[in-house]
C-alpha cells in the first residue's frame, strides 16, 4: 500500500477538515526495487534502486540503495548482498 498524502491535524478541529500537509507527498520507489506482501510505505517515503523491503514492513523513513528493510517501523537489517559463488544472476 502506497501512502502518497496525508492531512494535518489540529486539536479540536475535526480531521476532516484539515488541510492536506504539503510537506510529504508521494512515494518514489527507484528501479530493481522488491516490495514484500502487504508493506505501507508512507507519503513522502523514498526507496533506493536495489532496495529489498520486506514483507509487512511499515516505512516511515528513506530506504537508501542496495538495503534490506524490514519491521514495523521498517528498519535496517542489513545490506543487499553481492552475487557469490552460489548465486545465480538472470542473464
Amino acid at each position: 500500500m502506497l501512502v502518497a498524502s496525508t492531512h494535518d491535524t489540529v486539536l479540536g478541529q475535526r480531521y476532516i477538515h484539515t488541510p492536506w500537509d504539503e510537506s510529504r507527498s508521494g512515494v518514489d520507489v527507484g528501479a530493481n526495487v522488491w516490495i514484500g506482501a502487504q508493506c505501507v510505505l508512507v507519503a513522502g517515503v523514498v526507496v533506493g534502486d536495489d532496495a529489498v523491503i520486506a514483507a509487512g514492513a511499515v516505512v516511515t523513513k528513506n530506504v537508501p540503495a542496495g538495503e534490506i528493510w524490514a519491521g514495523v517501523p521498517a528498519r535496517k537489517l542489513r545490506d543487499v548482498p553481492r552475487y557469490g559463488p552460489r548465486a545465480h544472476p538472470q542473464a
